[in-house]
């Protein structure tokens, strides 16, 4: 499964070997600060934004070059994978806005451009009524459009789910509350372990049988903010 933690490792590499200094700090909505000499050239956060505190024409080209060659070295989506996407309805997630680009009574795909990542795809299940105030939960992202779009269509009931090892729902719920404790309580978590426990989570999620609830990460989550 592509993940941010493997694009962020291969791209702060070519940052480097481009003369750039990377402090990978992953706090709040950071994930790094990248220093061209002495001066913050620019901050990345872990949507994939790119803020510019000392712009430079020159250094920016050779950090989208960067961004764009670890696109092409995991494979990720980079070409536009819809026609018309943004004249597609719009939906609002907690990372930010997406195209709606599949729908079915149970489940929807949506699409973003991400100025680092490229194409990102998320797939969500759909609440019944006002469910926790939220239409869509239990948001499982991707960075490759055919695993988006198999997800798609299991959860929207199309296609069989994956094997099951074996655990119980509980088992399965107790599993991602371990982890989700795990982030919040440990403030001495090591640089990219919260992603790399946010990508264990993000699979076992795939693997639920579909519920009524949300997941327990949702609740975690809405504590942190």
């Amino acid at each position: 499964m592509k993940t941010r933690q493997a694009f962020f490792e291969d791209f702060f590499t070519r940052l480097a070997d481009m003369g750039f200094v990377v402090k990978q700090l992953y706090e709040n909505d950071i994930a790094a600060e990248v220093y061209a000499g002495p001066a913050l050239f620019c901050v990345i956060t872990q949507d994939g934004d790119i803020i510019y505190e000392d712009y430079n024409a020159d250094q920016a080209r050779q950090l989208e070059q960067a961004a764009r060659d670890t696109r092409a070295a995991l494979d990720f989506c980079g070409a536009a994978p819809f026609k018309k996407l943004k004249q597609m309805e719009t939906v609002s997630l907690a990372r930010g806005a997406y195209y709606k680009v599949s729908e079915s009574a149970d489940a929807v795909m949506l699409c973003r451009f991400s100025e680092l990542f490229g194409y990102e795809f998320v797939t969500c299940s759909k609440a019944a009524g006002n469910h926790n105030n939220r239409p869509y939960y239990r948001e499982i992202l991707f960075y490759d459009r055919q695993a988006a779009q198999d997800s798609f269509l299991r959860r929207g009931g199309f296609l069989p789910g994956p094997p099951s090892p074996g655990f119980t729902h509980q088992e399965y719920k107790l599993i991602v509350e371990c982890c989700a404790r795990r982030v919040m309580l440990d403030n001495d978590m090591e640089v990219g372990a919260e992603g790399r426990i946010n990508a264990v989570i993000q699979k076992i999620e795939a693997a639920l049988p579909e519920e009524t609830e949300p997941s327990p990460r949702q609740f975690y989550r809405d504590e942190r903010n």
